[in-house]
């Protein structure tokens, strides 16, 4: 099992809309994390994959739609 953290603030409307599908097609475990900080509001995205396969997979997405 990998943990991938992903900034969600860095990342487009477009970008994020593919990325929840992506999870969401696949079924990989995942949560969202707001800190709220003096009136900002910072956003991570927490991805678990169980095999080798569901990280290989979501690695490769992740590469080939720019996302770090």
């Amino acid at each position: 099992m990998k943990t991938f953290f992903i900034d969600l603030d860095s990342l487009s409307p477009e970008k994020f809309k593919q990325l929840i599908g992506f999870i969401l097609t696949t079924g990989l475990s995942f949560r969202k994390i707001d800190l709220v900080k003096s009136e900002k509001v910072n956003s991570t995205l927490v991805v678990e994959t169980e095999t080798r396969a569901e990280e290989r997979s979501f690695n490769e997405f992740l590469k080939r739609n720019e996302i770090e």
